[in-house]
């Protein structure tokens, strides 16, 4: 198995109907976004991990 640091684990919960994302982690709170299609709800989902997991996942591009 990897070391710990270079693991994210993620939660995803998706409200399709009100057009709302939850993105968390067991030791977080987590963030809520809503978001207009499936284009924006990717970009939601890259700015979380951009904002929270930034230098993780330029370690996992190396």
């Amino acid at each position: 198995m990897e070391d710990d640091e270079e693991i994210i684990e993620c939660f995803l919960t998706i409200y399709p109907k009100e057009k709302i994302i939850y993105l968390g982690e067991p030791c977080s709170s987590g963030c809520k976004y809503s978001y207009k299609n499936f284009n924006d709800l990717i970009r939601k989902v890259k700015f979380y991990f951009g904002l929270y997991h930034k230098d993780k996942l330029k370690n996992m591009r190396k």
